[in-house]
């Protein structure tokens, strides 16, 4: 074993430890790896600040050239295997992976990166196979450090496959993080899935897209699992003011800090339900609507404006919902102090001259899109 492979074995059994990986990055300057070892610290750097720091913007930039000309070489030993690669804090963290590769490659895709968040697709043809349960067996040795399993958009609801992962939750001890977008998960399944005490470990959880119904999900927030939970994406699940109203009852939606309701016809009822409902979302702080306002997306944001809600985000997604200057109007003269790190407008009808206003009101840091 090399030191370099010895380096690695330490770091991916100790995927936590920043210390670890700063002294490997010192180990590479000495060795001619100044690239990778300034990429290590500088992803170390960025996950230590808060995401609102000035410094966040330059690091990043650093981090997308290095990138740019490195991450081909860096990620080659790994390529054969997975259909794409994600760093953090300077290593491979994030795969995205057919199941096939993932089950029979396993051992040496876990030996050559701490990996901990998975995307895995093709998970219906691999679960046809007739011997697909023995096989994903040994693949659990490494499940206790996954973070995150995204199966978005995979169809898992027509093998069973949602009430396996609920019937093996105590295997992912470190979960925090689920995406079962576009699944089409039943009534049913989305109630057995909130009685599973799989939920009160996440953090995270992604339902855009199903077939539970517009005030399914709902059930996960009344759960008495549900203590962990932040960040709740609903997206494209024929929501109405009616089901935005939901939110004001249950006490897991004051821990929300991140709520994607886009690609609902929320219209400007359900702007206004938001904002009455602003007491129980108290702790929310990033708010994505985009292409839920309706047609007269104006309408929707002067009903966000009437009321306190927007002061407490810190990053608000309005895109695609027809936004004129009317809309913009709103927005400028919104009469409570904001602290938006991120605004974003793109694909709205804003004249050139009222972005010029926006970027003075709410900063020139701010995403305010053009395109």
């Amino acid at each position: 074993m090399t030191r370099e492979d010895a380096f690695l074995e330490a770091i991916i059994e100790e995927p936590d430890d920043d210390g670890l990986r700063l002294i490997y990055a010192d180990w590479l300057e000495e060795h001619g790896g100044e690239a990778r070892a300034e990429f290590i610290r500088v992803q170390i750097e960025r996950a230590r600040l808060p995401d609102t720091d000035a410094r966040q913007w330059d690091l990043a930039e650093r981090e997308r050239e290095l990138l740019a000309e490195h991450e081909a070489n860096w990620t080659a030993a790994l390529r054969p295997f997975v259909r794409r690669c994600g760093f953090r804090r300077g290593f491979v963290e994030e795969i995205t992976v057919n199941a096939q590769p993932l089950v029979y490659h396993a051992q040496t895709i876990f030996r050559l990166a701490p990996v901990r968040h998975l995307a895995v697709r093709g998970v219906m043809s691999f679960a046809s196979q007739p011997d697909a349960a023995a096989r994903t067996e040994p693949l659990l040795e490494f499940a206790p450090d996954w973070r995150t399993i995204d199966l978005a958009y995979e169809r898992i609801e027509r093998k069973g496959l949602v009430l396996g992962l609920l019937a093996r939750w105590d295997c992912f001890p470190a979960l925090m993080g689920l995406n079962l977008e576009g699944n089409w998960l039943s009534r049913q399944s989305i109630e057995e899935f909130a009685d599973s005490p799989l939920l009160g470990q996440l953090t995270s959880l992604g339902l855009a897209k199903n077939g539970f119904g517009p005030d399914g999900w709902a059930e996960v927030l009344r759960s008495k699992y549900c203590k962990r939970l932040q960040e709740l994406r609903l997206g494209d699940n024929h929501l109405t003011a009616e089901q935005v109203s939901l939110f004001g009852g249950p006490p897991a939606t004051e821990r929300l800090l991140r709520l994607d309701l886009s690609f609902n016809p929320l219209g400007a009822a359900g702007a206004e339900a938001l904002v009455e409902t602003a007491p129980a979302l108290s702790g929310l702080r990033e708010l994505v609507l985009s292409r839920a306002l309706g047609d007269i997306g104006d309408d929707g944001v002067r009903a966000l404006a009437r009321g306190p809600l927007l002061s407490q985000l810190h990053s608000l997604d309005l895109s695609l919902n027809r936004i004129g200057d009317a809309g913009a109007r709103a927005l400028l003269d919104y009469p409570y102090p904001t602290q938006f790190h991120k605004l974003d407008l793109i694909y709205n009808s804003i004249s050139p001259s009222m972005m010029e206003e926006l970027s003075r009101r709410f900063g020139k840091r701010v995403c305010l899109f053009r395109r």
